[in-house]
């Protein structure tokens, strides 16, 4: 069993669940008394495994804030938070939070949860306010899009939903107008991104961790956007569908009337990707949807959860992922699994003779990441982005790759621009929905339910479909195939692939 597994628990998410009355047991005040009572007599301070990690200490400080302002007035939580123990404990969490920041390779979204904890606890218990700390990180990990650093789709929604829970018991107007333009940032970058109807993203790391639990929505891309239309008004570019949560019932009762007045450049129609942080997104009318990485590795220096996935790409028709990124199914519990779902040969691009790739350096290490850069992008007039070219250089390579799209085709072109001559390989791993049949002069088929393409390869190329895994969770593994091409290759070769997508008969 994962360290995680012993944590989580001790975060305390079930207890603001129960306390925002949407359980069957909600509203039951001598439970969640007993059990937080029962909790800090069993963890005085400083002893024992949660309080060894910052992030876990803020998380629970936040539940503990929730609990008290969602049961005001309940007696026995009135008791509980008038007992010395209890006081006590929060000034530890308090205190801890305090002393023991993370620091170096750790300032990334722990570093967010330890100030998100802070500001709430400061702000719920003292009346303090200390929204400033946190905003500045804030700024920090994001790019000027609104995009984390981190470049790892599931951390980015989950300091989101920590900023959210900050936004919620900040008083000062001043904090509370500052929050909400990064959550806004934030949450558009996002929005910018996600396939139709908001499926998730896989890109980098991603543990399942969930910033504010309320309900079943919280942890989910539909919820994060509801809150957003709430935040701005009706946004109708924003994918996914609206969910009545918890979550977002509460910021619009924090909201009010009171309009937000520092979003005046935001954008009112939906952008193709977020260039700062290298995410592209190409859409067609039809339902292409195809998502093409140009950008930066990761947050330096560890890089620690971002994956080797420069000039991938995942792929998308009608709300069906054809190629996809694998995620991340562990992280210390098994190495060697990890070490595979974050390599190079688990994403949707390619390689000559192994490189440019990262070198992995530990479990939240890799170093010497290629450097990628955009070449050139066109759009149509509309606006729609119908081609990009990006080079990547490292490991003594140079490659580029153009992606094209129309209402049909994806049209992938790689390019080997320097270096000796080695061996072409390029990947495609396949959502588990789709199945892939190689087809003599015709290329590779794909079927799912409801749908057909066929990606029509080089004549130089050797196909080849292996078998390989898909994590649609942390700790799960689905299997699913993997589409591989070979060929060797001389400097200024060029690969074309098409995917091609079929009507229904």
């Amino acid at each position: 069993m994962s360290l995680k597994h012993l944590w989580e628990p001790s975060r305390h998410q079930h207890l603001t669940v129960l306390a925002a009355g949407a359980s069957p047991h909600g509203g039951d005040g001598k439970l969640v008394a007993d059990r937080m009572r029962t909790w800090i007599a069993a963890n005085p301070s400083l002893d024992g495994p949660h309080w060894t990690s910052g992030i876990e200490v803020g998380i629970r400080l936040m539940s503990w804030a929730i609990v008290r302002e969602f049961m005001a007035g309940d007696a026995d939580v009135d008791a509980l938070f008038d007992e010395a123990d209890t006081a006590r404990s929060v000034a530890d969490h308090l205190q801890f939070l305090e002393r023991f920041p993370s620091r170096g390779a750790s300032v990334n979204n722990h570093r967010v949860a330890e100030l998100a904890g802070r500001s709430v606890g400061l702000s719920a218990f003292l009346g303090e306010s200390a929204w400033r700390p946190l905003a500045e990180v804030l700024g920090a990990l994001t790019f000027d899009s609104g995009l984390g650093r981190e470049q790892a789709m599931p951390y980015h929604r989950f300091v989101i939903e920590l900023s959210i829970c900050a936004w919620l018991f900040e008083r000062d107007p001043g904090g509370q107008e500052a929050l909400a333009a990064l959550i806004v940032r934030q949450i558009d970058a996002a929005a910018a991104i996600l396939d139709d109807p908001a499926h998730a993203v896989q890109q980098g790391d991603g543990d399942g961790a969930v910033g504010l639990r309320l309900d079943e929505h919280d942890g989910t891309w539909d919820n994060v956007l509801t809150v957003g239309r709430v935040l701005t008004g009706e946004r109708q570019w924003y994918p996914g569908a609206v969910v009545d949560s918890a979550t977002s019932r509460l910021v619009g009762h924090v909201m009010g009337a009171r309009p937000l007045t520092t979003l005046d450049d935001r954008s009112h129609r939906r952008r193709s990707g977020v260039l700062d942080a290298g995410q592209l997104v190409f859409r067609s009318a039809p339902g292409i949807w195809v998502r093409f990485d140009v950008g930066p590795h990761g947050l330096a220096p560890s890089f620690a959860h971002a994956h080797d996935d420069r000039l991938s790409i995942d792929l998308s028709f009608r709300g069906q992922r054809i190629v996809t990124d694998p995620g991340s199914p562990s992280y210390g519990e098994d190495v060697s699994q990890r070490d595979r779902f974050r390599a190079l040969e688990a994403h949707g691009t390619f390689a000559i003779g192994g490189d440019p790739r990262s070198r992995v350096r530990g479990t939240f290490m890799l170093t010497d990441p290629p450097s990628t850069r955009l070449v050139e992008a066109k759009t149509d007039r509309t606006g729609r982005l119908v081609l990009a070219s990006a080079r990547a250089d490292g490991g003594g390579r140079s490659i580029g790759r153009t992606v094209r799209v129309d209402d049909r085709r994806v049209e992938i072109e790689d390019l080997a621009i320097g270096g000796e001559t080695g061996e072409y390989v390029a990947r495609f791993p396949l959502a588990p929905q789709v199945t892939a049949e190689i087809a003599p002069r015709r290329g590779i088929i794909l079927e799912w339910s409801g749908g057909r393409a066929v990606l029509h390869i080089d004549d130089r190329l050797e196909p080849g479909i292996h078998p390989s895994g898909y994590s649609p969770s942390y700790g799960s593994v689905e299997p699913t195939s993997l589409i591989e091409l070979r060929c060797s290759v001389a400097p200024g070769d060029r690969f074309v692939h098409t995917f091609e997508f079929e009507e229904p008969a």
